[in-house]
């Protein structure tokens, strides 16, 4: 039977400890801050524009399909040019008159 040979032994590094303060920037980043909020509000506004601008395109068409049914039912319920009272476009109207002379 063989066996293996022994490992030596490894050392083994722990990483060192945070410090027990943190270090203070010498000076505050404001620059970047307010680089970062700009872009933050300018791509915010950006994304409200658009949602803004596809309701009203969604409003928009919307509207257009609903002034074409009106449009449709008004031509559906109209036939032809009938002056006449009640301009319902009922068709034709048949009228019989009678005239007599008296004084013959």
């Amino acid at each position: 039977m063989v066996h293996a040979p022994a490992l030596a032994p490894t050392t083994v590094y722990l990483p060192t400890p945070p410090p027990a303060t943190n270090p203070v920037p010498a000076r505050d980043p404001w620059p970047a801050r307010l680089l970062a909020g700009g872009v933050a509000l300018g791509a915010g506004g950006l994304g409200i524009g658009y949602a803004v601008q596809a309701v009203a395109a969604a409003a928009g068409s919307v509207g257009g399909l609903a002034v074409l049914g009106v449009g449709a039912y008004a031509l559906a319920k109209t036939t032809g040019g009938s002056g006449g009272r009640g301009g319902g476009g009922q068709g034709a109207v048949n009228v019989n008159v009678t005239v007599s002379n008296r004084n013959r």
